[in-house]
């Protein structure tokens, strides 16, 4: 069986409209659910943003490093 792209367009037939509509319900209370949870811990914000500022300072050196390497050649 081929696998099918991530560009490949939608069957959007592939689901009734009753299916289509409880998958939205899904999702609506899953992203309520989970916004809910992140705003009663603090703590996951905290843990994201420290992840977050050490991925965007290595990789600010990293860019630093690769100029000043291609500067000297």
């Amino acid at each position: 069986m081929a696998e099918r792209s991530a560009l490949e367009k939608l069957d959007l037939g592939a689901l009734s409209l009753e299916q289509q509509e409880k998958l939205h319900q899904f999702k609506v209370k899953t992203r309520i659910a989970n916004e809910q949870y992140l705003r009663s811990h603090p703590e996951v914000e905290m843990l994201l943003s420290d992840f977050l500022r050490s991925v965007f300072m290595f990789y600010v050196s990293l860019c630093l490093c690769f100029h000043f390497k291609m500067a000297e050649s």
